[in-house]
């Protein structure tokens, strides 16, 4: 339903799973995919802390924090939780901390696509991951490229981007279009929700 944008209902659904067991990541995190479908970025951000409180190691719970502070336009905040969960390798840690020094949290993540990208790290969901830091700092033809790639790899997380307010900034690019629907995605209009 998130893929699809079936916003309502998959929403309501997985809400109800999250009410039955709110520490459960099996139930809490499509409840976080959804709560973005709707940019109800406050509630992500909580119920992420919630998680995080609980464990503060929890990667999902960490990355999704992390874009909804992006996404809300907490540049800075969310730049704290990029180091967080960037902070397995050295020279992209370095490459952050380099681009923050030259143009603040927009110029930490470019250098740290710019890097991971040199570094074509071979696991699944390498090229998307570039894809979508480049989509954080709305580089338009960078992400496209990185997207055309992940296409070309059969990346499975692509089901996701027709979901995802990172790629909104995309929606009036022919190429991207283009994407979805060789993908498979039928042609929708998103509009975001008032308030």
């Amino acid at each position: 339903m998130f893929a699809m944008r079936n916003v309502e209902e998959g929403l309501h659904q997985v809400i109800l799973a999250r009410d039955v067991d709110p520490f459960f990541p099996i139930t809490v995190i499509p409840a976080i995919y959804h709560l973005q479908l709707v940019y109800r970025y406050d509630e992500i951000i909580g119920e992420c802390r919630k998680l995080l409180a609980a464990d503060p190691n929890y990667p999902e719970a960490r990355g999704n924090l992390r874009d909804a502070l992006w996404l809300k336009g907490n540049y800075e905040e969310a730049f704290v939780e990029f180091q967080k969960t960037w902070n397995w390798n050295e020279e992209l840690k370095e490459a952050m901390r380099r681009g923050y020094r030259i143009s603040g949290s927009k110029g930490g993540v470019r250098e740290l696509a710019l890097t991971f990208a040199k570094q074509s790290i071979p696991y699944t969901g390498s090229v998307l991951g570039v894809a979508a830091l480049y989509a954080f700092i709305k580089e338009k033809d960078s992400t496209i490229v990185w997207l055309e790639k992940a296409y070309q790899e059969h990346s499975p997380g692509l089901i996701y981007i027709n979901g995802s307010p990172t790629y909104d900034f995309l929606l009036s690019d022919p190429r991207y279009h283009s994407l979805l629907q060789r993908i498979g995605f039928p042609e929708t209009k998103k509009e975001k929700p008032n308030g």
